[in-house]
């Protein structure tokens, strides 16, 4: 039996999933298409090194109103980042180390 759709969405990252859903809510058949074993895109989480790692869209402010409606609309918790310690670098074929800066001011 062949389906037909108002509209095809490829891809089910955070701007698909969006859109699905939005024109769902307007009473637009969607088809929803993923490659991947999973949604999300290119944000999701993996547990490495005993920690709970962001290894895609990592850092959400709350002066991106759009994506915290979206974290709030659906009750999702953010994780804050780790406190680190020294920054190190490689410049001029030696190492360089300094402490790491407070992002808050």
């Amino acid at each position: 039996m062949d389906k037909s759709y108002d509209v095809v969405v490829i891809g089910a990252g955070f701007a698909g999933l969006t859109a699905a859903r939005e024109l769902s809510l307007r009473g637009r058949s969607v088809a929803l298409l993923e490659a991947r074993d999973r949604i999300g895109g290119r944000t999701w989480t993996d547990r490495r090194l005993g920690r709970r790692l962001e290894m895609g869209g990592t850092w959400v402010h709350w002066l991106q109103p759009h994506t915290w409606s979206e974290i709030t609309r659906y009750g999702l918790a953010v994780e804050p980042s780790p406190t680190g310690g020294p920054v190190y670098w490689l410049a001029g074929g030696q190492v360089h180390r300094a402490a790491r800066r407070s992002s808050t001011r």
